[in-house]
């Protein structure tokens, strides 16, 4: 499964919609999506309606959605890929007690990543490091001296018995 947004273009005056400066038609109305990678079918969806007074204090809007739109699919052994938006340690956490991985992108500088993760000054271009707590894996590739980071509790390590 895959969770992103769409913006689903519009000129009708609501109280939701939204402006994306990246997207081809700029005013529309947002939804979060996940969809079968295999099918390659939308298997739920969620609009973005402002603020949720249901979503509890401190939750962060992306896990809210990812449980949210995942919750028919959870304890099924799945995988879930996200981008750079939502995913986190504590995502990752939460959809493991509920026997779903997840894979994705990590924002530049994330709360919940180590100091070792951040420091991008002493990194060799083109290097790969692979950091390891508990079972998430961070692998951290270096193609400039900015650093791309993959947070995935999907790959086991890969041990060399030598």
């Amino acid at each position: 499964m895959t969770i992103d947004e769409q913006l689903f273009p519009t000129k009708v005056r609501c109280p939701f919609t939204q402006y994306i400066a990246t997207k081809t038609d700029k005013f529309g109305i947002k939804f979060w999506m996940p969809t079968d990678l295999e099918t390659k079918y939308v298997c739920n969806a969620s609009p973005y309606l402002g603020k949720d007074p249901s979503r509890q204090k401190g939750e962060r809007l992306a896990e809210n959605v990812v449980m949210n739109l995942m919750e028919p699919f959870l304890d099924d052994g799945r995988n879930v890929t996200t981008d750079n938006f939502f995913t986190s340690l504590s995502l990752s956490h939460r959809l493991l007690q509920r026997k779903t991985t997840l894979l994705g992108m990590v924002n530049k500088v994330p709360h919940d990543l180590v100091k070792i993760a951040k420091d991008t000054a002493r990194r060799e271009v083109f290097s790969t490091s692979v950091l390891r707590s508990g079972s998430v894996s961070l692998t951290i590739y270096a193609p400039k001296k900015k650093q791309d980071c993959v947070c995935s509790k999907f790959h086991a390590p890969r041990r060399d018995d030598r």
